[in-house]
């Protein structure tokens, strides 16, 4: 359900794997930020500790995203996720509203 459907300006959420599921989900990210409809795009991230050695589904996430996206941030410590999820909605619905990318390395989710 877009915001504009709906009238609310409080962000669409989508949340992908990372690698191919990231890069499923730009397009829905360039049209909310093109169409001005605030959403947050959350996705996972290779282990920290793997990254720039070909771990499984890889990708170049951050570069990606912030073609599109009017906010991208990489979150590598959970004492961090809060202070940018909450960023990362602020931004999607202030100004012109649009798309905001937040990645979370894998650690974080798996535990």
């Amino acid at each position: 359900v877009s915001t504009q459907s709906t009238g609310l300006q409080k962000p669409a959420l989508c949340l992908t794997v990372a690698g191919p599921g990231l890069v499923h989900a730009l397009p829905g990210l360039l049209n909310s930020t093109a169409n001005c409809w605030p959403m947050v795009l959350l996705s996972s991230a290779a282990w920290t500790n793997q990254q720039h050695k070909g771990s499984f589904q890889e990708a170049p996430q951050i570069e990606a995203a912030r073609v599109y996206a009017k906010y991208v941030v990489k979150v590598e410590a959970l004492t961090e996720a809060s202070y940018h999820i909450q960023q990362a909605v602020k931004k999607s619905v202030s100004g012109r509203p649009g798309g905001v990318y937040i990645e979370l390395a894998r650690e974080l989710i798996v535990g």
